[in-house]
């Protein structure tokens, strides 16, 4: 969720050859690069508020939040930016439900990751607004060796009533006694 969308593209009846897109996209810019958490967020949901498509504002919007600690808040914009994301590689709410939707009607086990993953968002923006680098994804969609981590702790965690096993002291599986 805090990669950038690849493919913002403003919304049928939004001017955005005048001169205004370019100011709100620089006071954007300025203000994540001075962490003004406020400033970005008044910036962009004026982007919002002017055009509701367009993902890049969606996504400065999510920002904003999770720099004022607004977690649930910031990720639901963030997840709105993945929604308008013309880029077509992003697995935006609708593609997920379908997935899963087609999964379950086949009799397969779905896991869900996405509460493990929003336990670490936080941390994440924090290390990524810091100049850091994500811990928990390389790009939009690969996962780190962390988020591969996380991944595998839900698909162990899921299986563990159907195989018998349960978490070590160690860490590791070990048979149910």
């Amino acid at each position: 969720l805090l990669a950038p969308p690849g493919d913002s593209i403003h919304g049928s009846g939004v001017d955005a050859t005048s001169g205004a897109w370019s100011d709100l996209e620089r006071q954007a810019d300025h203000g994540f690069a001075a962490r003004d958490w406020a400033a970005l967020l008044k910036v962009a949901d004026e982007m919002v508020r002017r055009d509701g498509e367009y993902a890049q504002g969606h996504f400065w919007q999510g920002l904003g939040r999770l720099g004022q600690g607004d977690v649930d808040r910031g990720r639901a914009s963030l997840v709105e930016a993945n929604r308008w994301d013309r880029r077509g590689t992003r697995a935006n709410p609708a593609v997920i439900e379908t997935i899963t939707r087609s999964a379950r009607e086949a009799g397969a086990v779905v896991v869900s990751v996405q509460d493990r993953f929003d336990r670490e968002l936080q941390k994440d923006f924090q290390r990524l607004a810091a100049g850091g680098e994500q811990a928990l994804f390389l790009d939009h969609c690969h996962p780190t060796q962390r988020g591969h981590a996380l991944i595998a702790e839900a698909v162990r965690d899921a299986a563990a009533p159907v195989t018998g096993s349960a978490k070590s002291s160690a860490g590791r599986d070990a048979p149910a006694r």
